[in-house]
């Protein structure tokens, strides 16, 4: 399969995924779950309003969910102004290196977030490929959501 066709199934499947508008918070976990099968470097993922609420998340027990959505909104907004202020422009994400492994918090559109945490030591480059393209998926799926849950 080459990348175009595999683009095309994936979008495919998400619309499969979305018949109803109930089924936005399940087709972003299989997302985020999609995302930890890919790659062995991430360990954790989450996916949060940007004002700090969870939507939903693949989580170990040790990580608290809404601690980390509010502090993924907190970091994504002080960055957002920093950004401004320096004359560079929209922040779209934000990197976290430590001894024990990264964290990374992307936009998911304009209204969610994706919070990313890998290995120490993790090959950084085709994860954040990979984290990109569970971003792209979440805003379709939440456009999805949108339009769907629109009044007619």
């Amino acid at each position: 399969m080459n990348a175009a066709s595999g683009i095309v199934e994936e979008d495919t499947q998400l619309q499969l995924e979305l018949k109803a508008p109930g089924n936005a918070t399940a087709g972003i976990e299989s997302v985020l779950g999609s995302l930890i099968e890919e790659d062995g470097d991430i360990v954790a993922a989450l996916v949060a309003s940007a004002d700090g609420l969870p939507w939903a998340r693949v989580l170990p027990d040790s990580l608290d969910a809404r601690r980390f959505s509010a502090m993924s909104g907190s970091l994504l907004a002080l960055s957002l102004a920093m950004a401004r202020e320096a004359g560079r422009g929209e922040a779209r994400s934000v990197f976290i290196a430590t001894e024990k492994g990264n964290i990374h918090v992307i936009q998911a559109g304009y209204t969610l977030l994706l919070t990313v945490f890998t290995r120490a030591g993790a090959d950084l480059h085709p994860a954040f490929a990979r984290i990109q393209r569970a971003a792209t998926q979440i805003e379709k799926i939440k456009s999805a959501f949108d339009i769907a849950s629109a009044p007619h």
